[in-house]
């Protein structure tokens, strides 16, 4: 047996191969990926995996021209080969099979066909991944804490989530959870990062209390979607002064980059009224993604691509909070808002191997009772949907493994 990696992936789009990278480790493989196509053939033949999964549109050599070279050469031609595209062409897929493709799949991908055809080429699941649901697969390599997790006008507070790294905080959306945050801050920190996901009440009616995080030597990164009235500068103006010269303002739009050095921060626009984004971070291996403002249905007649790009944007990930401001039953008559409800985040995350969903930004006038039925007609469906994704109703207090 080779002492390299199981599997080698070739994928020039980084979210693409580690998505991938992960749900190849949920079934307990271990996996090495590569950006460009040209080392590809070398690489096979040298280290000799298990499997390979490749792309087909990448720079240096395309997937098919990899495929055909090592199913030529001897050494490496029984090497199982798994094609993992955004080409939607019947064509590509029958010249992929004909040239030794094992399997094909069309991008976004859906995780669990993708599990299967993985533990169907290299055999069974580690043991210790088959004894646990994939909620519970590894140990988590950070925590989410959620400081208010309710629409605005209610009681109890709303849209905010920190997640300490170290002597860096990242906090998302400053609602008035960020007032409970700042009442009772981590230390040390030396730094802190908030990332707001737009700029309607319930997201930023508590941006007042960043100030109150200071300390001597602090830094601050305030950032969050540009729009036409400049409401970010604006704020970080009106109320950052005694931080100012410590404080960094950017404007973000869907990209990826480094966060910290072991940090990386991806961002995608939402369905949602205004400009808003989701948010993907990425530490250790392990994936948050925060999305709280998003409506995933889309009317089956409306050309677009949005849900690939959302299916793709959550797949693998450890934990998602999710939008589900509206109950089932309500959301019939609130559609179109830029809201969810438990079923369609249930429905746009379990399919996308989903380890946990937490359900957050539920409406403030839900009471108690409301809460709890909420609950549980969302268990029911996911029991339903035969999914082994955890589910939770975010609430202030709760902390979250990722």
């Amino acid at each position: 047996m080779s002492a390299g990696p199981d599997i080698l992936i070739f994928d020039d789009d980084p979210i693409s191969g580690e998505l991938i990278a992960a749900v190849a480790q949920e079934a307990g493989f271990s996996s090495e990926k590569f950006l460009n196509g040209s080392v590809a053939v070398e690489k096979i033949r040298t280290l000799k995996p298990r499997a390979v999964v490749l792309d087909l549109m990448m720079p240096g050599m395309d997937g098919l021209s990899i495929l055909r070279a090592v199913k030529a050469l001897p050494e490496t031609k029984a090497i199982p080969i798994i094609i993992a595209s955004g080409k939607p062409f019947i064509e590509d897929k029958e010249q992929a099979l004909k040239a030794g493709a094992s399997s094909y799949f069309h991008k976004p991908l859906d995780c669990a066909k993708f599990l299967q055809a993985l533990t169907a080429i290299l055999g069974a699941r580690a043991p210790w991944a088959a004894a646990a649901p994939a909620a519970s697969l590894r140990p988590p390599a950070f925590e989410a804490k959620v400081w208010g997790a309710r629409g605005v006008g209610g009681v109890e507070p709303s849209c905010c989530v920190s997640v300490q790294f170290g002597e860096r905080l990242l906090v998302l959306d400053a609602g008035t959870g960020l007032d409970f945050l700042a009442m009772s801050p981590p230390a040390p920190l030396r730094e802190v990062s908030l990332l707001l996901t737009h700029y309607h009440p319930g997201h930023i009616e508590g941006f007042k209390s960043l100030v109150r995080l200071d300390a001597p030597d602090r830094k601050f990164l305030i950032a969050g979607p540009a729009d036409p009235q400049s409401t970010l500068q604006r704020l970080a103006r009106e109320t950052l002064t005694p931080v100012a010269a410590r404080t960094r303002v950017v404007t973000l739009t869907e990209a990826r980059f480094q966060l910290w050095p072991d940090v990386a921060l991806s961002a995608l626009l939402t369905r949602h009224p205004d400009a808003t984004l989701a948010f993907r971070v990425e530490h250790n291996g392990h994936v948050l993604v925060y999305c709280p403002a998003n409506e995933p249905e889309i009317d089956e007649e409306t050309p677009t691509d949005y849900p690939e790009k959302l299916g793709r944007f959550v797949c693998g990930a450890d934990l998602l909070i999710h939008d589900a401001r509206f109950s089932d039953e309500d959301y019939a008559a609130n559609k179109d808002r830029g809201h969810a409800c438990p079923r369609t985040a249930i429905e746009a995350s379990a399919p996308e191997g989903v380890r946990r969903l937490a359900l957050f930004h539920v409406d403030a006038r839900y009471t108690p009772s409301d809460l709890q039925k909420l609950q549980e007609q969302a268990k029911a469906k996911l029991q339903a949907s035969f999914s082994s994704m955890a589910l939770d109703l975010a609430a202030a207090g709760m902390t979250l493994p990722v």
